[in-house]
């Protein structure tokens, strides 16, 4: 049953596809109690490792929204008139060995096996911190000759890497996801280029060229004569500018991408971004509103059967 919980795309559909595959229906009711009372307390899992991976870790980490039901809640969704569910962040991370990340085809590619770990609604960042430190010592992070940590710029993200990846003499490097970093030079170079889209799109190009081949000294050095040149006789504009500019000042240590690379290190969070997706593509459907009890039975579930472990969860 727990099995067509998480496969599934609701428990409805759960109970729909048991009628198919069984030939008589399990209820929706049913199917979340047994996920519910299976699961009980357990937390994330520890599979068995693929053999012939060399050390070298990655650890990544993100946000997603999915909705849950407050107190008061109604089948109808709303209590005394309001509406009685609310989005909450969902902070999830993953754990994988750099080797088993392959080209598949031109420009794309994917992780052969990876480790996902979550915290929980109303759970900080240090919960999921916890969480992906400890996995990534499953796969081996305290003996490892080389280790990164690849996120978004979240000050929240960035201080557990801080706390827990960045000391001792293993430490993983720290890596600003280039995709998201973009999304900050593109808006700088148009603010740059007062809306000028032909050009603050040249600039930024030009600026992941420098970015991917010569990391973040180079760049930063090219933000700040920007700065100087376009702010020069605009006070207001210099100032936009150099508010933006300390953005990728926080970062100057975490954009090392071409020493990423010849690491054999992502420069992106795409195992993250994945992994998100599909925690989305089971929990953020149109209509779906999460109890905290119910959404942490079903992702752990979840997490458990990615790693074909749900069985050995099941019948614990």
């Amino acid at each position: 049953m727990a099995t067509l919980a998480v496969e599934a795309r609701s428990y409805g559909a759960a109970e729909r596809l048991s009628l198919r595959l069984l030939g008589f229906s399990i209820s929706d009711t049913t199917i979340n109690d047994r996920v519910v009372d299976g699961v009980g307390g357990a937390g994330m899992p520890e599979p068995p490792l693929p053999d012939g991976r060399g050390d070298g870790i990655v650890a990544e980490a993100d946000g997603w929204m999915a909705r849950f039901r407050e107190d008061g809640w109604a089948k109808d969704g709303r209590k005394d008139g309001q509406c009685a569910y609310a989005w909450h962040e969902v902070r999830s991370g993953v754990a994988y060995f750099a080797d088993d990340c392959m080209d598949v085809s031109e420009g794309r590619r994917e992780i052969a096996w990876k480790l996902p770990v979550t915290a929980f609604p109303g759970d900080d960042a240090n919960a999921l911190g916890a969480t992906l430190y400890e996995a990534a010592c499953h796969l081996g992070y305290r003996k490892c000759q080389r280790a990164c940590w690849v996120s978004d710029g979240g000050k929240p993200l960035w201080g557990q890497y801080k706390m827990r990846f960045s000391r001792g003499k293993n430490h993983a490097m720290g890596l600003l996801d280039l995709y998201h970093n973009m999304e900050h030079v593109s808006a700088f170079a148009l603010d740059l280029f007062d809306g000028d889209a032909e050009k603050a799109a040249r600039w930024a190009g030009d600026s992941k060229t420098m970015l991917k081949e010569k990391g973040g000294r180079d760049f930063l050095r090219r933000v700040e004569r920007a700065i100087r040149k376009h702010g020069k006789n605009d006070e207001a504009k210099r100032k936009r500018l150099d508010e933006a500019a300390q953005y990728f000042r926080d970062h100057r240590r975490h954009m090392n991408y071409p020493l990423a690379s010849k690491l054999g290190f992502p420069v992106g969070s795409g195992a993250m971004e994945s992994q998100c997706s599909q925690f989305q593509g089971r929990f953020k459907r149109t209509g779906q509103y999460w109890s905290r009890k119910g959404f942490r039975a079903l992702i752990v579930a979840f997490i458990w059967n990615s790693v074909d472990m749900l069985d050995q969860l099941m019948a614990a």
